[in-house]
């Protein structure tokens, strides 16, 4: 199946596309490297899957900008952090407090991108404040959309404690269900108040919740917009070689691999209705949690890059039509 390359426009911007007789991607090099559209042509209509705005023009963010100021659709990076906070390094000048600012620094800065082949390309961004150069690879064949990252810190720069999560915003269909491993059966809340969740760091099962004089809540459904509620949060165990996870709807099913060894969490994201009104939904595979990188290196649970090292990932989303 022949894939293409070409350059065009998204809301105002500069965009390159890829696309074959199935699918359709689409970036923007200048803003965040964003992947704005992923369609999928499916044999009655094309398929929409990433949740999109009702913006018709983008605004360029500027580092260290809050997310919820801009354009929240598509499909950004979070790194290296996904929430605000001022994280400690050690250096050879002693002890170094840097501002890791609001779902991290790469959704804020224009990447550079290269056209590797009719079917891959690969963009990159160097962040002067931390000292590390990411990359993504990105190659769009029948199956779906394959992407091997790569993060390297320069040899005079501090230590990077980081979190990397695909800030993946998808739309929600008719039928929408996710696709979790069997063994990840009980999760950790990160969103405070939470209508049904609680508190922050209660523990439940899933996918099935307790309610008291209420059908069990099934957290594998979304709820329908007009719930005007969010929820976040993680599975207590960590993905397994071969694990796999996902969603799938009435036209459509959905299927993500990463490296476990390299991004060992999974969280999900459900915006309801509750944030800026908007009704979509996020798996995020993370290389650490949970959501601050200062608080995630206190307690152990995030990676650690040393000066001059070098490490790389994967992650693939393959997309199948459902008759």
């Amino acid at each position: 199946m022949t894939t293409k390359v070409c350059s065009s426009h998204y809301k105002g911007l500069p965009s390159i596309v890829l696309e074959n007789a199935r699918l359709r991607a689409e970036w923007l090099p200048e803003c965040v490297a964003k992947l704005a559209s992923l369609v999928l042509k499916h044999h009655q209509a094309p398929l929409e899957l990433l949740s999109q705005s009702s913006l018709q023009k983008l605004q360029l963010p500027s580092l260290g900008a809050c997310f919820a100021d801009y354009d929240t659709s598509g499909f950004d990076e979070c790194f290296p952090t996904i929430e605000e906070c001022q994280l400690v390094s050690e250096s050879a000048q002693g002890n170094v407090t840097r501002l890791m600012p609001d779902h991290g620094e790469v959704w804020a800065m224009p990447w550079q991108v290269e056209t590797l082949s009719r079917q891959a390309l690969r963009f990159s961004v160097y962040s002067a404040s931390f000292g590390y150069t990411l990359s993504k690879t990105l190659i769009l064949d029948e199956q779906g959309l394959r992407s091997e990252y790569c993060v390297e810190l320069d040899s005079d720069a501090p230590a990077l404690p980081y979190i990397w999560t695909p800030h993946a915003l998808f739309a929600v269909h008719p039928d929408t269900e996710l696709l979790i491993p069997a063994h990840m059966d009980s999760i950790y809340n990160v969103f405070g108040g939470s209508e049904y969740l609680g508190e922050f760091a209660a523990i439940h099962r899933y996918p099935l919740l307790a309610r008291n004089d209420q059908a069990p809540l099934d957290l594998s459904l979304i709820e329908p917009q007009q719930a005007g509620n969010c929820e976040k949060y993680y599975f207590n165990s960590p993905l397994q070689a071969g694990d796999s996870f996902g969603f799938r709807n009435r036209y459509c099913e959905v299927e993500m691999r990463v490296d476990h060894q390299q991004i060992p969490y999974l969280g999900v994201w459900k915006n309801q209705g509750g944030f800026k009104g908007e009704y979509n939904f996020a798996l995020e595979p993370c290389s650490g949690i949970y959501d601050s990188t200062a608080r995630a290196h206190e307690r152990g649970t995030c990676k650690v890059l040393q000066p001059g090292e070098r490490t790389t990932w994967r992650f693939d989303i393959a997309i199948s039509e459902r008759e």
